[in-house]
């Protein structure tokens, strides 16, 4: 449940450094983790960025993709001037056109009837990959399908097929993109550095909070705001309870597709203030102000938050986290969508970027493909280089056996009193 996520870590965690690009597409390469994944204990998980590293990974993944086109523009018209050149989409278009398609991933999971679940690790998979990878190389249409495909797989919604989730978004066989999420799905596992891990869960996590703080206000809530007795008495009507939950968790998934909160602050943060914020708006009178109700009401989840910690350097941790996020409710990119003339005139940009990653990568393709077969005769010459070393080893083994018997048998031919050459007693 979400109590294991609450204590911050008390430990520096360093990240790998940055590996080198793709051959393909020029967009930097995870080693053994990514860039911007580490271990934790029991368990790995992103570590929360500062907005700062957080672009510094997007101005790198920009460069690399724009290194990557240049070289393409050069090869399609070597020596030339604009007919070969394309022109490379803006940083802040680039993040512009990931929050519109990040503003269609609930949506998506609604119309192909996914679980919460799959939602909320779909929206965290896609924000994490374009945190490390530029739109300009990846078409994120297709990441956005993939997302979802990879998070009925992690959490195991067998009944949602490729093809069941194509059709639920009325994606024709003659668009591809049956074919381009099946491409897709290595190169977005690879932005992911292979992590797929998400803890915790939203749903569990939620109704464990709900759970704990009815408990902790029945027994102590004096202590804990002064209108602990209205939160007791909503969260004691299970009806009411789950559906302060329900918009709990469409607040999450909001906050996460709309700003940058899932890249920069831990997931139990998030939760706790998202569920602060459900709790507040449940208990806002029609005319009353939800931003007044959630302050008023934010003691008593914080206090509840703040009991299950041991060392004060943890709350102090926490409440600065769970400050941050508060914020992040407030902020203007929280309440305004991306609108979809400027998503357009990105997407406008970002077709003649993918169509130059594309050639790229067909280039990449044949380039494999002539290389196989000199590939394929260099590992049978490998291959019959070391058979004949072995058998030479093997017959230098056994001459040597052989020499060495030879010898012991000389040897006890020549000692002893019996020995050849000396006459034996009568």
């Amino acid at each position: 449940g979400y109590r294991l996520w609450l204590k911050p870590a008390t430990s520096d965690v360093q990240g790998p450094a940055r590996s080198a690009s793709c051959p393909s597409c020029a967009a930097p390469l995870p080693n053994s983790r990514c860039a911007t994944v580490a271990m934790a204990p029991r368990t790995s998980c992103w570590i929360p960025l500062s907005e700062r590293a957080l672009l510094e990974l997007r101005e790198a993944a920009h460069e690399q993709a724009e290194v990557a086109l240049r070289g393409a523009s050069a090869a399609k018209a070597p020596g030339s001037g604009k007919e070969g050149a394309t022109k490379p989409l803006g940083l802040e278009q680039g993040c512009q056109l990931v929050l519109y398609y990040a503003q269609q991933l609930p949506e998506l999971c609604r119309l192909c009837k996914a679980p919460r679940e799959v939602c909320w690790s779909a929206v965290v998979f896609y924000r994490r990959f374009f945190a490390v990878r530029s739109p300009m190389a990846f078409d994120p249409t297709p990441v956005m399908f993939t997302a979802v495909f990879l998070a009925c797989k992690v959490e195991e919604a067998r009944q949602i097929t490729l093809d069941k989730l194509l059709a639920a978004a009325e994606m024709s066989p003659a668009s591809g993109m049956r074919e381009k999420v099946i491409a897709m799905e290595v190169p977005f596992l690879e932005g992911l550095g292979f992590d797929v891990t998400i803890e915790p869960k939203v749903d569990s996590a939620f109704r464990a909070l709900a759970e704990d703080l009815c408990g902790g206000l029945q027994l102590g809530g004096s202590q804990a705001a002064a209108g602990s007795a209205a939160v007791a008495a909503l969260l004691s009507d299970e009806e009411r309870r789950a559906g302060v939950v329900r918009d709990a968790e469409d607040r999450l998934i909001q906050l996460a597709v709309r700003t940058d909160a899932v890249l920069r602050w831990p997931s139990s943060a998030l939760i706790a203030v998202s569920f602060g914020v459900a709790l507040g708006m449940a208990l806002t009178p029609p005319s009353g102000s939800g931003a007044e109700t959630l302050e008023a009401h934010w003691g008593t989840v914080g206090f509840l938050l703040e009991s299950k910690l041991e060392l004060e350097g943890q709350r102090v941790a926490l409440r600065a986290w769970t400050d941050e996020v508060r914020q992040c409710f407030r902020s203007p990119a929280f309440t305004t969508p991306v609108p979809e003339a400027v998503a357009k005139e990105a997407a406008r940009a970002a077709r003649r970027c993918h169509r130059a990653f594309d050639r790229l990568r067909e280039r990449a393709a044949v380039d494999e493909q002539s290389m196989a077969p000199r590939l394929e005769k260099k590992r049978k010459a490998d291959r019959t280089q070391g058979q004949l070393l072995t058998e030479a080893a093997s017959k230098r083994a056994a001459a040597e056996a052989s020499a060495a018997a030879s010898a012991a048998e000389v040897g006890d031919r020549t000692e002893g009193p019996f020995a050849v050459g000396v006459a034996a007693p009568e």
